[in-house]
């Protein structure tokens, strides 16, 4: 079993790699990573349309490409962002600067503290490094205020296809969680969910990014369905704290 040591080193390795590049590399190395942006972002900007918050909690940053988006919605909040990589950090505030209302966390997120509450909570293919999604569900409601409002994003456990394609996951990256399971953490918790939703989609075993953008306008106007969810990468969560 990985240690949340080994996923720190990991993703600080990576971003040393990426020659402090990381989002390029991440995001814009090929086609089929090029839509799965253009899908992420159309979905959070879609999702989070009407949203208003003053206090901001996200975990997994990275460098903040999420956060910027966030960030064009209420430019004047107080934005938290945990993330266990102190060198994807780093890349975030030299993306996102020195504002006094962006904060930069170094923390394995069962460990943050908090003296505040927080009306919005995002996370993006963060929660799958998480040993306990249930106990992480519990923290998230410890955390938010009431009427609070979350997105989750994570990856769709389709484990079977990565075999059929000849891909082998390290163990580090076999901790996604079904949308039901998930949904019922959020709900156990005490939290309302509002709905699921297809975020990256993708033809399976062989990946084409013009076929995934013709899914995606297909599919991304409604809730996931057992259609969507055949061919959904990625899902989102969004719930409400009563």
């Amino acid at each position: 079993m990985f240690q949340q040591t080994d996923i720190e080193q990991s993703f600080n390795r990576f971003a040393e790699n990426a020659g402090g590049e990381y989002e390029r590399a991440r995001w814009k190395s090929t086609a089929e990573r090029e839509q799965d942006y253009f899908m992420t972002e159309k979905s959070i900007r879609q999702l989070a349309k009407d949203v208003k918050f003053s206090h901001y909690l996200e975990l997994g940053s990275g460098p903040g490409t999420w956060t910027k988006v966030f960030i064009t919605f209420v430019p004047n909040a107080s934005f938290d962002l945990v993330d266990i990589s102190e060198v994807m950090l780093r890349q975030a505030k030299t993306g996102l600067g020195n504002a006094e209302n962006i904060h930069y966390i170094h923390s394995d997120f069962m460990s943050f503290a908090a003296n505040k509450r927080y009306d919005f909570f995002f996370s993006s293919r963060a929660i799958e490094y998480l040993p306990s999604k249930k106990d992480f569900a519990k923290k998230v409601f410890s955390l938010m205020k009431a009427g609070g409002r979350g997105i989750i994003i994570t990856k769709m456990s389709h484990y079977g296809r990565s075999t059929l394609a000849r891909k082998t996951i390290p163990p580090i990256h076999r901790g996604q969680i079904k949308p039901k399971v998930l949904t019922r953490f959020l709900r156990d918790a005490g939290f309302s969910v509002e709905g699921v939703w297809p975020v990256t989609l993708h033809t399976p075993v062989i990946s084409i990014p013009a076929l995934n953008r013709l899914l995606y306008r297909i599919f991304s106007s409604f809730q996931l369905n057992p259609a969507s969810a055949f061919f959904s990468e990625s899902y989102a969560v969004t719930f409400t704290k009563p």
